[in-house]
């Protein structure tokens, strides 16, 4: 069940990062890395809104090719439970 509060150790979880879909690995690394940084001073919903468009903005390099990521398939499925 989402949306509810879990406890976790010794610990209550405010909000809970889900996606809406598969997702690829890269593309959620980056973002994750970004979003734990961004969330120490900002809100979860502004720390994943920045994060979704860094992501959004950024290219995935990979055997000398380089991909946009500005499909909504790479940064859209993150949501904030």
């Amino acid at each position: 069940r989402l949306g509810h509060i879990t406890k976790a150790g010794d610990h209550y979880l405010r909000s809970l990062l889900v996606t809406l879909w598969s997702v690829e690995d890269n593309a959620t690394a980056d973002l994750s890395i970004d979003f734990h940084r961004r969330e120490a001073g900002e809100t979860h919903a502004t720390a994943l809104r920045r994060a979704k468009l860094t992501l959004l903005n950024s290219r995935f390099k990979q055997s000398g090719f380089s991909y946009p990521r500005n499909n909504p398939f790479f940064w859209a499925p993150y949501v904030l439970y």
